[in-house]
């Protein structure tokens, strides 16, 4: 875990870096945006969509929510998705998404980033608790760490 963490560390500049050239506009994330939290409703011909499960929400790089919910889908579907997702921004948001060669660094520093935060949590509810399921618990975390690999191929 050290050893993860200490790399982590190292690349904090060049991930920071990507972050704020490539992450998109700070906004409101839903921080847990998987298809689960999102119901598709049709109101004539048109469709929306609602998220519920706000718990995690917060304020960050909008890749963070594009790179959550694209993790959630098989790799074959990410392309077409993303390429769906970039033309809605193009139309409506006033900026444009950058290459998927700088959108896979910014996806892959919010899945990590989402590790991290899971692993702070554990130790934090370890530390009121009976801890006996922590080593397993960061067994786990250090092989999802080891598992990130690019969002797009």
């Amino acid at each position: 875990m050290l050893q993860r963490l200490g790399r982590l560390r190292r690349q904090e500049p060049e991930r920071a870096a990507a972050l704020a050239a490539a992450g998109g506009p700070e906004t409101l994330v839903h921080g847990d945006l998987w298809p689960t939290n999102a119901i598709v409703h049709r109101k004539g011909d048109a469709v929306g969509v609602r998220f519920v499960d706000w718990d995690e929400a917060a304020v960050g790089p909008a890749g963070f929510d594009v790179s959550t919910l694209l993790l959630r889908f098989d790799a074959s579907h990410r392309a077409w998705m993303l390429d769906a997702y970039r033309g809605a921004v193009d139309r409506l948001a006033g900026w444009k998404l950058p290459s998927d060669r700088d959108l896979n660094l910014v996806f892959e520093t919010a899945a990590q980033a989402r590790l991290v935060s899971l692993l702070v949590w554990s130790i934090a509810a370890a530390a009121k608790s009976d801890f006996g399921w922590l080593p397993e618990r960061l067994e786990s975390i250090v092989e999802w760490l080891d598992e990130v690999e690019p969002v797009l191929p």
